[in-house]
């Protein structure tokens, strides 16, 4: 189920954020990659290229792009 972003609290919100870069980018590849992505995955959020994602069987949420969901 898809979920609008703006439904979530900022903690959960950026809690999602942060996992998604971690997930996608690692944290290899910059010093710090969550202030270096944060602002690209917020954005995309934004205009619909990411959405959150609910599993109630789960019970968990993740971003995961629109195209996929």
């Amino acid at each position: 189920m898809i979920i609008p972003y703006e439904t979530l609290s900022p903690e959960a919100l950026n809690g999602l954020i942060n996992q998604y870069i971690t997930q996608e980018h690692g944290l290899n590849q910059v010093e710090d990659p969550t202030q270096t992505y944060y602002p690209t995955v917020k954005d995309a959020l934004v205009k619909g290229k990411l959405v959150v994602v609910y599993s109630n069987r789960e019970g968990m949420a993740w971003l995961c792009p629109s195209e996929e969901a």
